[in-house]
């Protein structure tokens, strides 16, 4: 099959592979959104819609126009995109004996614990909770008033 597009020249970029990546899938870039496409029959599985896109422990969190939420390798939505942003734990995800998968979520000014379809396990959660179980960058300091 000499010459044979298997994709159309139409994506700004196509991985060949990830560590500790989607399974099946090769990520996607077109106009700055992300998705994935399959690796053995180049089939999109997720369209590139995406603008923030990160696979951790078999679940893709998401982030599209400005909401947060989670999807499957297949596309599949698992968590509705309605969180302002979803906070993984990496010390559950990259922890083998770990029996619970935390995930936190923020809406408006409140946090939660929710599980992977996101349903609210836990409300009333503080930031410096947050914080403590998961990797997110603390806010930048106020401007000092000149």
């Amino acid at each position: 099959m000499r010459n044979k597009i298997l994709l159309p020249f139409e994506y700004d970029q196509i991985s060949n592979w990830v560590e500790n990546g989607p399974r099946h899938s090769n990520y996607i870039v077109k106009n700055g959104k992300t998705g994935l496409i399959d690796e053995s029959t180049f089939k999109i599985t997720v369209p590139p819609i995406y603008d923030s896109f990160e696979y951790l422990g078999g679940l893709i969190f998401v982030k599209r126009e400005n909401k947060a939420g989670i999807i499957a390798e297949s596309g599949k939505i698992i968590c509705p995109l309605i969180f302002d942003e979803i906070y993984p734990s990496f010390l559950d995800i990259y922890d083998y004996k770990a029996t619970e998968k935390r995930i936190f979520a923020k809406r408006g000014k409140h946090y939660f614990q929710i599980d992977e379809k996101g349903n609210i396990l836990k409300s009333n959660i503080s930031l410096p909770d947050v914080l403590m179980n998961t990797v997110i960058p603390e806010p930048p300091p106020p401007k000092r008033p000149k």
